[in-house]
């Protein structure tokens, strides 16, 4: 179980992605607000970012 707090600054997707790949996560869970693929390119959706770089598994939740 996670436990550490970090403050990292930067764009969130590539942030998320590589902190996950540096600490050897196998999943990451992410929220999402429910846009549409283009909604999401044009507003930078963190959850379309993390989808696209992730290298392990991603589970958005609603």
């Amino acid at each position: 179980m996670w436990s550490k707090r970090q403050l990292i600054n930067g764009d969130p997707g590539i942030k998320i992605t590589e902190f996950a790949r540096l600490n050897n996560f196998h999943h990451i869970v992410l929220g999402s607000r429910g846009l549409t693929n283009f909604q999401g390119i044009i507003l930078r959706s963190v959850s379309h970012s993390v989808l696209h770089l992730a290298h392990c598994p991603v589970t958005l939740v609603k």
